[in-house]
């Protein structure tokens, strides 16, 4: 059902404000069927108010409490993946970076460099505070990794990790890639297989 509170011109409040997916801000006092509304829309973080809205919480307008309806939640997703390189003349190499732009970028020299899509929905909200972290699983062969592990790194400088070779050599790296919010949140995990084949 709508909330009840309507603003003139616009609607009910349930048409501006985004429906709550995130943790709850402290109550604002107004409730819907004993409910408050703070249960019932996302808080604004970081977004652009809308128009103010007549209803008070206090001494702040409900258009600075509660997010636009209109301005999407930054979405961090990544998933599993592996690049695979085949090469037996100059470099063979499989690379994976979070591009300070909000996309994956991905090199494979030789084979299939798929498209991994974007890390951040939207890529507007790129490279904010995130940071990314990678940590080894396994690796095996002789091939030269590259990359920082262990360490949070900013995305504004985007990262990458990569393995090549340049020899007969069956190379391997598994890595856990994370993401988080700039303060130990970790938003999204994944693991990253690259591989660096010469003479196959």
């Amino acid at each position: 059902m709508a909330s009840g509170y309507n603003v003139s011109g616009r609607g009910d409040l349930d048409t501006l404000f985004m429906a709550r997916q995130s943790a709850a801000r402290a109550n604002v006092g107004f409730t819907v069927a004993g409910v408050d509304l703070a249960s019932r829309f996302e808080p604004i973080g970081s977004a652009t108010p809308i128009a103010a809205t007549g209803f008070r919480a206090v001494s702040a307008d409900l258009a600075t409490l509660f997010r636009d309806i209109n301005q999407p939640l930054q979405a961090v997703q990544i998933n599993d993946a592996t690049l695979d390189a085949v090469n037996n003349s100059i470099v063979c190499q499989a690379a994976y970076s979070l591009n300070q732009n909000g996309h994956i970028d991905t090199t494979v020299i030789a084979g299939a460099n798929p498209d991994l899509g974007n890390w951040i929905t939207p890529v507007s909200a790129a490279p904010g505070s995130y940071r990314a972290r990678a940590t080894q699983v396994s690796s095996a062969g002789s091939g030269t990794k590259i990359g920082t592990l262990a360490s949070w790194l900013a995305i504004s400088s985007s990262p990458s990790w990569a393995l090549d070779t340049t020899s007969a050599d069956q190379s391997q790296w598994v890595l856990t890639i994370e993401i988080d919010n700039g303060a130990g949140l970790v938003l999204d995990s994944c693991q990253l297989t690259l591989r660096a084949r010469w003479g196959v």
